[in-house]
Parts: structure tokens; sequence; C-alpha cells
């Protein structure tokens, strides 16, 4: 069986429950160290392009209830499109306070992968990653309200809030909508060209 039949054999099991198959290969080296230092292990496996083995190393450090495992593993299945593990462990980090987690299990919920959609359900967990200064959740709870989604009703003065946020959290995005409105006068601002110029160049240093 070459390395990818392998893989897919390994996730299916995994996405039904069978853990113990996935985890056993891992689970000797996972236990001499931290779990940091395991996912960092597996991160670098991943990037080699030895799937199988990261989630070998991933997912005792997971089922051990390390929220940045659990993120970690919830991508490579969420990656596979086996969505109803990533949800699983999207969950789970994101009770436990990921943020990163909470944009995955949100964008997965609001898609309808793995369960059925609920644009409020994932209205709220990218509210919650959002107010913890996650900015690409900002910028998606500002491109909601501008537009509609994630249960939110159109509102350009919170979408605006929210765009200003991402922006300084960072987001190349979301300063270059801020230049666009106020270039343009939208969201609710006059038309102001020295803004505009400023959140461009803003912008132009972020890439």
């Amino acid at each position: 069986m070459d390395t990818q039949s392998r893989w897919c054999t390994l996730l299916r099991r995994a996405s039904r429950g069978g853990v113990l198959a996935l985890a056993m290969t891992g689970a000797t080296l996972a236990m001499a160290e931290s779990p940091r230092e395991a996912v960092e292990r597996a991160l670098q496996v991943f990037a080699d392009g030895d799937v199988v083995q990261a989630m070998q190393i991933l997912q005792p450090v997971a089922e051990a209830g390390d929220p940045l495992a659990q993120v970690r593993l919830a991508y490579i299945f969420d990656q596979s499109r086996l969505y109803e593990p990533a949800l699983r462990w999207y969950r789970e980090a994101a009770e436990a306070g990921n943020t990163e987690a909470a944009v995955g299990l949100a964008t997965l919920i609001v898609a309808g992968e793995g369960t059925a959609a609920d644009p409020v359900e994932a209205g709220r967990w990218m509210r919650r990653a959002a107010e913890a200064d996650h900015a690409r959740a900002n910028l998606a709870m500002a491109a909601a309200y501008e537009r509609g989604g994630l249960g939110l009703e159109v509102d350009p003065a919170d979408a605006l809030e929210w765009y200003r946020r991402a922006a300084e959290l960072g987001s190349r995005e979301a300063r270059q909508r801020l230049a666009r409105a106020y270039a343009d006068g939208e969201l609710g601002l006059a038309p102001d060209p020295q803004a505009a110029a400023r959140w461009a160049e803003s912008a132009g240093a972020n890439q």
C-alpha cells in the first residue's frame, strides 16, 4: 500500500472513531516530549509531506486535551475533506479558548460541512474569536455586517467598526477596504482623500 492509500485508510478509520489505529505509532514518542514539542515536530513532519506521521504524532496529544494539537489535527481533517472529525477537534479546541479553532469551526458550520448549516451559531463562534483579537475573524465580522451573513443584518456602522478593528490588528484586506470606503464615501463615511491615502499607504506597507 503506497503512502497516499495508507493515509486515506487511516483518515477514514479515524473519522469513524478508530483512533487507536492512528495513534499507536505516535503515542510512545508523544509521551516522551511536551505537547508543544510534539506539535512542533508534527508541523515539521507535515511540512516535509508526511501527513500520516504528522497525524500519528498529533492524535494522542489531542486526545490528552491539548488545544494546539487539536486545532492542528482539525486542520488536517479539514483539508482532507473529512469534516465531521474536523468539527469535533475544532470544537474541542474552540471551547478551550483557541481562536484559530473558533474561526475554523465557524467556517465549517456556516458552509454546512459535516453538519447542518447554521449561520447564527457560526456567527457566535466568529464573534468570540473576533472579540479575542483574531484579525481574520474581525474581517469576517466586518464583511458580514457589510453584506449580510453569519446571521447578522447589514449595518454599515458596525461594518466600519469591525474593519477598523481588523485593520488595527494588521489585516491588509481591512486596510484596503477602509481606503476604498474613504475614497468613495462608503460605509457611512464622507469622502476623505487624505484618509483614503493613509489607509492605502498602510495597506501597502503591510504587504
